[in-house]
């Protein structure tokens, strides 16, 4: 039952990653940054440290439904990498700097963030 939970979980979680960056790709200025991607790891990582305050909240289910399976697809550190080296790649170093700084900080600060809001509720 488990496996099913992080499937369903995931299943949900990549349909909402792809409809959310289809959706800002449209609204958002064209950007050699992934502005889409940045977003969705943002909202991904904050929502994790949400789940991560209230674990012991959480039915395991709940848990694996929602931070391996859902959150687990949601987020993109993947598709991270390849956009870091595509910038690279085209020497693009200061936007490429700007892309990996404001991800890899970003989403450990608004981590931080969602566990104090979780806290603060809980």
């Amino acid at each position: 039952m488990n496996v099913v939970l992080v499937w369903i979980g995931g299943m949900v979680g990549a349909i909402a990653r792809y409809s959310v960056q289809t959706y800002l790709k449209r609204i958002l200025p064209e950007s050699t940054i992934a502005l889409s991607i940045l977003i969705i790891n943002l909202v991904g990582s904050f929502g994790l440290g949400v789940c991560i305050s209230a674990g012991n909240e959480l039915d395991l289910s709940w848990q694996l439904f929602s931070m391996t399976g859902f959150l687990g697809a949601f987020t993109t550190f993947s598709t991270f990498s390849s956009e870091s080296l595509f910038l690279l790649g085209k020497q693009q170093y200061i936007k490429a700097f700007l892309y990996i700084l404001g991800s890899i900080i970003g989403c450990i600060f608004v981590f931080f963030i969602g566990n104090i809001v979780a806290m603060s509720l809980l």
